[in-house]
């Protein structure tokens, strides 16, 4: 007994210090999981990762030969693809982004580009591009790639004619693009680091940036800032690894020389006659035509009247007219037209093809040489939107044909709207020598309301509109010689065409009484009989002087008049003054 009671106090005394030391061990144990949980939570939250983006996803690649297109700074619903080695845009993309001057022609798979005395195509597939002065010119790409009924312009074609940068990349796909030379802000990298997705140390890596790289900053948030590199990586990187931010003038691409189209004129202020010739007969007629005229430096005959839509052309040409015309101190410009035909249609079909262009512009321009004229008036009328395009690079070719030629190149335009603005004036006055807005048909046949042809107001909005795309010194107003009776009876509206004296006798037999009306710058007459109501606004020498005096204000290149024969003679004092500058 006394030795088991001896071990039991042994064993107790040795299970004492045991239990003192449990409450150590636990606080060791838990300093040890709350120091790991703190060392988790240390490591997730500030310790960097080294994961990396899926680039593809990032940018939004959709296929080995999809180049998202990064422009001002960022990444576009814009696409480039890949044909071949080459980079490709749309062909609707190149024009409204980077150059509109570029043409294509569906019905050929032609892609055309002019310069002012050069004709440039290539042909969908064919690694090459042919030049009308230079010949053929041999590339590694084919300039343009036709892939269902979408054209593809390549982008080194594209910079030929075209002040840009642009740079592809891979790894991921993408393409770099800038047309726009301001000011950035820029920083430059003073320690080499990542670029990350977001913000924040966790956020995958999108690209290492090394010492010294210059970057453009886009948005600055203190700790982390949003960059983009020259080749299109763009993230963010810790703020502490750039320099001062700064701002930095871009240098422009300004290799692609601006084009400097050498403009014709006549001396002084222009002043043309439009000469119907519904015959080659009609031109003997020309000397009576002319008696009691003033100031006419110009005469344009209709000469070339297109009579199908395969591009034929009528000529009523006639050397003896031209003779006539030269003795007379006046130039002659043949009229080119697609409505003024025995069959009574208007051709437009022709502007579909370089084939028909160039066959119409081809036979134009050697008939313009062989009676010796001076120049050519295009009077291409009745174009819908589907033929804008086609009309606009027709301009282009026929003006280059005519300045090789030494002629004067002319194109007459309706009062310009919002409605036929794909007549682009602006473009058409980049290659025309001069521009002439028709300042009449205010109202027409078919008007739903009876009024002026051409009341001052509408000359004088067709003028201001005008200039806001062609330079004055190129711009000629049109102004009408004829003007129309109306009846109205109900809902009914019809009119007539009345010549200067035709009107005065359409006021006569209506026993009118005419009042000056400011507001239309016309004599305004009305008559109510029975059930009818007739109406003029009369052109005369008043309204001529009228209009020459808002054409004198904004400093036009000269007057036309449509049409000789259909004015009375006390109108010529008018218009001689006009180009004389009294």
């Amino acid at each position: 007994m006394l030795s088991t009671a001896i071990y039991s106090q042994d064993y107790n005394e040795e299970r004492l210090p045991m239990k003192k030391a449990i409450p150590y061990i636990i606080t060791l144990l838990l300093i040890l999981v709350l120091g790991g949980a703190f060392c988790k939570l240390y490591f997730d939250h500030y310790m960097y990762t080294n994961k990396r983006a899926d680039l593809d996803t990032y940018y939004g690649v959709q296929g080995k030969d999809d180049f998202p297109v990064i422009y001002e700074n960022l990444v576009s619903e814009m696409r480039a693809r890949r044909f071949g080695e080459a980079c490709y845009m749309d062909l609707d993309t190149v024009r409204t982004l980077l150059n509109k001057r570029f043409y294509y022609g569906s019905k050929d798979q032609v892609l055309i580009y002019c310069l002012p005395e050069e004709k440039i195509f290539a042909k969908a597939g064919k690694k090459q591009w042919e030049s009308d002065v230079n010949g053929v010119t041999k590339e590694e790409y084919a300039p343009l790639v036709v892939d269902g009924d979408t054209p593809y312009v390549a982008l080194d074609f594209v910079r030929k004619f075209t002040n840009f940068y642009f740079g592809v990349h891979t790894n991921p796909n993408r393409v770099v693009l800038r047309n726009k030379w301001g000011t950035e802000k820029m920083a430059t990298v003073k320690g080499s680091t990542n670029m990350r997705t977001l913000g924040g140390v966790k956020a995958p890596i999108v690209a290492s940036v090394e010492e010294g790289t210059d970057v453009l900053v886009l948005e600055d948030l203190d700790d982390w800032i949003r960059i983009e590199t020259a080749d299109g990586f763009y993230g963010y990187v810790e703020s502490k690894y750039l320099s001062e931010i700064r701002e930095q003038k871009l240098e422009p691409v300004t290799d692609v020389p601006e084009m400097e189209p050498q403009f014709r004129k006549v001396e002084g202020r222009a002043s043309i006659a439009w000469n119907v010739t519904s015959y080659k007969e009609s031109n003997d007629s020309i000397d009576g035509m002319l008696v009691g005229t003033k100031g006419i430096n110009v005469l344009a005959p209709t000469w070339f009247t297109l009579v199908s839509d395969d591009g034929e052309v009528n000529c009523k040409a006639s050397s003896s007219y031209v003779k006539k015309a030269h003795k007379q101190g006046m130039q002659v410009w043949g009229v080119l037209d697609n409505f003024q035909n025995d069959q009574g249609i208007v051709c437009t079909a022709f502007l579909e093809t370089l084939e028909s262009r160039s066959g119409v512009i081809d036979e134009v321009i050697s008939k313009a040489k062989d009676y010796k004229l001076d120049g050519i008036n295009v009077d291409i009328e009745g174009l819908g939107e589907t033929h804008g395009e086609d009309f606009v690079e027709f301009v282009r070719e026929i003006s280059i044909a005519c300045r090789r030629a030494g002629l004067i190149i002319s194109i007459n335009n309706y009062v310009p709207y919002n409605f036929n603005d794909y007549y682009d004036l602006l473009e058409q006055g980049t290659f025309a020598d001069y521009i002439i807005i028709m300042g009449y048909d205010e109202h027409f046949a078919g008007s739903e309301e009876a009024g002026s042809v051409a009341s001052i107001g509408y000359v004088e909005y067709g003028i201001q509109e005008a200039l806001k795309e062609v330079p004055a010194d190129r711009l000629i107003n049109a102004i009408p010689f004829y003007t129309r009776g109306w009846t109205t009876k109900g809902t009914s509206v019809s009119s007539v065409v009345l010549d200067m004296v035709e009107a005065k006798t359409f006021v006569e037999e209506h026993k009118m009484k005419e009042e000056w009306n400011s507001t239309a710058g016309q004599y305004y007459a009305e008559k109510k009989s029975g059930k009818k109501l007739y109406q003029i606004w009369r052109e005369d020498k008043k309204s001529v002087e009228t209009k020459l005096e808002v054409m004198e204000k904004y400093g036009l290149a000269g007057v036309a008049v449509w049409r000789l024969g259909l004015e009375t003679n006390d109108v010529w004092d008018e218009i001689e003054d006009y180009v004389n500058g009294k």
